[in-house]
Order: structure tokens, then C-alpha cells, then sequence
């Protein structure tokens, strides 16, 4: 990974960068196979505010849900595609905002029961969910420490993000000792277990060729 981060680097992105561009390759690449239109891909990609909390050594951890968004055109290279997300990627991180967007704040506030709140959103993803919510999401927990057991290290770490759908298809990655650790989840409605392997293995063609690196699921 050391190696591929430096590469990422003299491109102007980096390591979250690549998972974010792999993903959208492979859902236009899937969505091309399948006959169905790719157009701007969108990826949620959870970004941490972390701020001081009281003491010198101590820190807030919240995190907040950001959009990157861009287009796969045809013949089109790393570099390019890189070219969109890292600029979206570097801005979210650098510039605060609130934890969901305004729909949701709205809904959250609204002086309603938590049941009426659930059904009203059930039924808008319901209508309106496929054209206006993102494709897939994108969550990167970036270097891990192996965590201890007492005496015992773990040797390997994956962790598992939503996947409610509309959107039904989430990304979950770590790096662990020099190596990712990657896990997919995905809803039955969406994709069945042999086209979630098969995605699966369309993402993982994407960013070996892109990195010329081995990666774990």
C-alpha cells in the first residue's frame, strides 16, 4: 500500500481516492453489462469531524455524510476519472457541514412520531428513492491498529457498513498491516448472492489493475 499511496499521490489523490473511482468503474462497467444507463454515479462517503473535547489529549469523533459525484466516460484513464473525485474528496474533508442533508434535518425535526417519521420515509424511497438517492457508499476507516484480547492481537479486521436501499450496496474498508481488508453488504432485493459475486469480483479486477496491488475480501 505504501507504494501505491505514492503513486496516488504524484496523481493528485489518494488511497480513498482509488476505492471511491474503482467503485464508480465498476458500477458503470455492471450497469453497461446489464443494459441499464450509468450516467453521474454518486458515492456516499462518510467523512470524521473530529474536534478538541476538554482535555489536550482528548477528541470528539462524529462523522457526517457526504456526496462525490462524477461521470465514467468511455476510454477514460485513472488519472482523469481521479481528476473528479479527488478535488470532491478533499473539499468535503476541509470544509465542516452538517451530519445529513436538508431533507433529513428537516424530517428529523418535524414534530411527529418516530412511527409516522419511518412510514413517511419508507414511502418517498419507495417513489423517489431511485432517482434521488446515491448509488453506493464508500467507507474508508483508513490505517487500523490490530486490536489487543488481552494478550492475544487480532490478525485480521473487516467491518460492514449500511446498505439500506434504495441504494442496497455498501463498501467497508480498513488497511491492516500494509494490506486492505474490504467487505461488501448488499440487499437481496437489489442484487442476488451470485450477482453480488460477481460485483464483487468486477470491483476486484478494477483496483488490481489500477494499483497492480492485491487486495482481501
Amino acid at each position: 500500500m505504501p507504494a501505491v499511496a505514492d503513486r496516488l499521490r504524484q496523481l493528485g489523490g489518494n488511497v480513498n481516492d482509488l476505492l471511491i473511482a474503482a467503485m464508480m468503474i465498476t458500477i458503470s462497467r455492471w450497469n453497461d453489462a446489464n443494459g441499464s444507463r450509468s450516467g453521474q454515479i454518486r458515492i456516499t462517503m462518510p467523512v470524521g469531524d473530529r474536534t478538541a473535547a476538554g482535555a489536550a489529549d482528548a477528541r470528539g469523533n462524529r462523522s457526517r455524510l457526504t456526496a462525490i459525484t462524477a461521470r465514467v466516460r468511455p476510454g477514460a484513464g485513472v488519472s482523469e476519472l481521479l481528476g473528479e473525485v479527488a478535488p470532491q474528496t478533499r473539499y468535503a474533508k476541509s470544509n465542516p457541514g452538517p451530519q445529513v442533508d436538508l431533507a433529513s434535518r428537516v424530517l428529523a425535526a418535524a414534530p411527529l412520531p418516530v412511527i409516522v417519521k419511518r412510514l413517511f420515509l419508507g414511502a418517498v424511497l419507495r417513489v423517489g428513492g431511485p432517482l434521488f438517492c446515491d448509488t453506493s457508499l464508500v467507507s474508508n476507516l483508513g490505517v487500523v491498529e490490530p486490536p489487543q484480547f488481552g494478550p492475544h492481537t487480532a490478525t485480521e479486521i473487516w467491518f460492514s457498513t449500511s446498505a439500506h436501499m434504495p441504494r442496497g450496496l455498501s463498501l467497508g474498508v480498513v488497511t491492516v498491516d500494509g494490506a486492505l481488508r474490504l467487505t461488501f453488504r448488499y440487499r437481496r432485493a437489489l442484487l442476488s448472492d451470485a450477482g453480488a459475486d460477481e460485483f464483487a469480483g468486477l470491483y476486484m479486477a478494477a483496483l488490481s489493475l489500477l494499483t497492480g496491488e492485491e487486495a482481501r475480501t
